[in-house]
């Protein structure tokens, strides 16, 4: 019982940062499953892109049948779209709100965008994120910009 405790104890000192940070280091197939690009569910209903400023892009996606990090994904790919239609080939995410509209969530995004890849920890390649789109949601983009 007290050798339990004893080891209870030390494995939460070593995750505290005491010793032996490896064993509280996630496993390979947690960090895989977190690192994993979200692929948007639901429908992407409607979606509008603005330039706030010459790098700087305003987002809100409509969508149904979807959670608030599958809003965001759909964020990010009509973000994607809308840089690439205008040259850009980076992102960096500033904020994203959702809310409940209409029977539905909006988001409204907000993104950093530029040509080089910018200094900072989280950088979205546009190519990247486009590629993890479904098809539908391409379509909906595309019928916006285009339509």
């Amino acid at each position: 019982m007290v050798q339990m405790a004893l080891s209870s104890f030390l494995r939460f000192a070593s995750c505290a940062g005491f010793a032996l940070a490896a064993a509280c280091t996630p496993t390979a197939e947690a960090t895989t499953s977190e690192d994993a690009p979200v692929v948007p569910q639901g429908k992407l209903v409607q979606t509008s892109s603005e330039f706030l400023d010459t790098d700087l892009l305003q987002v809100i996606v409509l969508a149904t049948g979807s959670r608030s990090k599958d809003v965001s994904a759909f964020a990010d790919c009509a973000a994607a779209y809308a840089a690439e239609q205008n040259g850009f080939s980076f992102l960096r995410q500033i904020r994203t709100n959702v809310e409940r509209v209409d029977g539905g969530l909006q988001g409204d995004a907000v993104y950093s965008v530029s040509v080089q890849e910018p200094d900072g920890l989280v950088i979205l390649v546009a190519r990247d994120i486009l590629s993890n789109c479904s098809d539908a949601t391409h379509t909906t983009l595309r019928g916006e910009v285009d339509g």
